[in-house]
């Protein structure tokens, strides 16, 4: 406790003061009090990976378990040079236990001189001497799962965030996750100026595009159908991943007998998101009566043939 106490700070009543007045908009209550404590996950990362006895390390979570880990083949390519391994990641399971969303993590296994983690809250990886030697490994050799504790408390997440956004201003990627907490606050002018802060930062299209979208969900909250639009209008030009609301107002626009014969879906959003959910519901609280299902999640083809006009679809 004593060595973790070094990475936990309290905030004091002028921090508090300062953040709120620096991001706390229209009268919608402040976002952070004195007496929050906040942990630097950065600084614990990197100190903890100063006392490895090796160069090599692995630091799952401790909310993640080893299913298959072959200590032998993972020896044999470090020898070979590798600096960073990639491994199969189950996000979440089923009820009956098997794998429900999967992808490729690279944040397990690397060798702690050329990696340095940053970031207050949603750390990320940084590589200190250019890029590393990677390998892709199989399943038979590692395979990581994760069996997330659906009782943690979040309630200091916005919180934390304000202050990492504070302490560290020109994390962009912070300042993303902080409107986007705002957002389901739903404090929407606070929202709307932290996601304008973020777009400025000129960083990954696909990021500023969702943050043009979020932009135009608070306007839409606050019935600003302009503003609204007019956001969800620049998140095309920056980043086309997100078109929901497009695909929302090209159907409200069609007459009832024309909408019959569509079932819009919700698509082109990462589902291993923390706020996949948190998203799936905005949209369709936004767009009451439009989304039908989640893509091909929700939706056997055979289903869709009998929408089709005309003769039967083939191949």
């Amino acid at each position: 406790f004593e060595v973790g106490d070094k990475f936990r700070y309290v905030c004091d009543e002028q921090t508090a003061n300062a953040i709120n007045e620096k991001f706390a908009k229209e009268g919608e209550g402040p976002i952070i009090k004195a007496g929050d404590a906040f942990f630097a996950f950065d600084q614990a990362r990197n100190y903890a990976m100063d006392l490895a006895l090796n160069d090599f390390i692995c630091t799952p979570d401790c909310d993640e378990a080893w299913t298959k880990l072959h200590i032998d083949a993972l020896n044999e390519l470090i020898k070979q040079g590798y600096e960073k391994l990639i491994v199969d990641f189950v996000f979440s399971h089923f009820d009956d236990g098997k794998p429900a969303i999967e992808f490729a993590a690279d944040t397990r296994f690397y060798d702690r001189r050329k990696i340095k983690w940053k970031g207050i809250i949603h750390e990320t990886m940084t590589e200190v001497a250019g890029p590393v030697k990677t390998c892709r490994i199989s399943k038979d050799i590692a395979y990581l799962e994760h069996f997330q504790n659906k009782e943690t408390d979040r309630t200091r997440y916005l919180s934390g965030l304000a202050w990492a956004c504070h302490i560290q201003p020109a994390n962009d990627r912070n300042c993303h996750y902080f409107a986007r907490e705002l957002m389901y606050y739903k404090k929407w002018h606070s929202a709307i100026a932290e996601f304008e802060r973020h777009i400025a930062f000129n960083g990954w299209a696909d990021e500023r595009g969702q943050s043009w979208i979020y932009m135009g969900d608070c306007y839409a909250a606050i019935w600003y159908e302009d503003k609204a639009l007019e956001c969800w209008q620049k998140s095309l030009s920056v980043g086309s991943s997100r078109r929901a609301p497009f695909i929302a107002m090209a159907y409200r626009s069609l007459a009832p007998e024309q909408q019959a014969r569509l079932d819009p879906m919700i698509i082109g959003f990462n589902p291993t998101d923390m706020y996949a959910v948190d998203h799936i519901r905005r949209v369709l609280l936004t767009f009451p009566g439009v989304f039908t299902g989640i893509g091909e999640f929700s939706v056997h083809k055979e289903f869709v043939s009998a929408k089709i006009a005309g003769e039967t679809a083939s191949l």
